[in-house]
C-alpha cells in the first residue's frame, strides 16, 4: 500500500521536505525543545523518586481509581513546587494528567490576565491623578 509522500517543512520560510514531525533536518533541533526544569532535571534522582511515588499510591490514579503510570507534580514546578519531592508527586492515569494539566494551565493563563488588567488599571489611576507609575 502507497504511502503519502512527506510534505514541506513548517518551519516558517523553510522549503525543504519535512522528514519527522513536519520538520526538515535543519528544524529538528529547534522543533524538540524541552521547559526549563526538564532541561535540569537529574535523571537518576527522578526515575528513583517516580518509582517511590509509583510504589507508594499502588500504581493507582489518585484521582480515578484507574491504573496509572505517570507522576504528577501536585504544585506546578512552573509555581514553585518541588521537583524531586515526594510529597509533592501523585500518580495519574493518562487522562486524569491531561486534564489537571489542562486546568492548571487554563488558571495560570487565567491569573496572568487578571494581574494585566490590574496592572493597566493601576497605571491608570496613576495617570490620572498625575504620579508617576511604580
Amino acid at each position: 500500500m502507497p504511502t503519502r509522500p512527506q510534505g514541506r517543512c513548517t518551519e516558517p520560510g523553510c522549503t525543504n521536505k519535512a522528514t519527522y514531525r513536519g520538520r526538515c533536518d535543519a528544524h529538528q533541533d529547534t522543533w524538540i525543545r524541552q521547559s526549563q526544569h526538564t532541561q535540569k532535571i537529574n535523571q537518576a534522582l527522578w526515575n528513583r523518586v517516580r518509582r517511590q511515588a509509583l510504589r507508594r499510591d499502588h500504581n493507582t490514579c489518585v484521582m480515578c481509581g484507574q491504573p496509572g503510570n505517570e507522576v504528577d507534580h501536585i504544585r506546578e514546578v512552573a509555581d514553585n513546587g518541588s521537583l524531586y519531592d515526594l510529597n509533592n508527586l501523585q500518580t495519574l492515569c493518562h487522562v486524569c494528567h491531561l486534564q489537571k494539566s489542562y486546568r492548571m494551565s487554563k488558571m495560570r493563563r487565567m491569573k496572568s490576565k487578571q494581574d494585566k488588567q490590574t496592572k493597566s488599571i493601576t497605571q491608570d489611576i496613576w495617570q490620572k491623578y498625575g504620579l508617576e507609575s511604580q
